[in-house]
């Protein structure tokens, strides 16, 4: 298990008392929704960091550290937290990145409705 004293968790604590990104340039995502979020839509985690007890609801992640509670309790930016922080890479998009790729999942949609003929026909 990983002590408060850890550089990690150093590096965590110093974000979230700033409302910041670490030193990496990783956003610290609190709880399992946000956790599951990432993992759904394919976000970059470089690690996450959980209680044992909070740890037994996940399947196998890679890049996990172990905390006890206290230490979470420390570092933690909510009072009564679910025991996992998610350390995440956040992607940023231009507005003309985003506006395309809108694009192609309405055309997707549009064959889909169809029967798997193209939109344009």
């Amino acid at each position: 298990m990983l002590g408060v004293h850890h550089p990690l968790l150093k590096s965590i604590r110093k974000a979230v008392q700033r409302g910041a990104r670490t030193d990496d340039g990783f956003a610290v995502a609190e709880g399992f929704h946000l956790y599951e979020e990432a993992r759904r839509s394919r976000t970059p985690i470089g690690a996450v960091v959980a209680t044992p007890r909070a740890a037994e609801k996940l399947d196998t992640v890679p890049g996990l550290h172990l905390v006890d509670e206290a230490t979470l309790h420390q570092i933690s930016s909510v009072e009564a937290s679910q025991g996992i922080l998610t350390l995440l890479r956040i992607v940023t998009t231009t507005a003309q990145q985003q506006n395309s790729t809108d694009d192609e999942q309405h055309r997707d949609t549009e064959t889909n409705r169809r029967g798997g003929e193209s939109a344009e026909q």
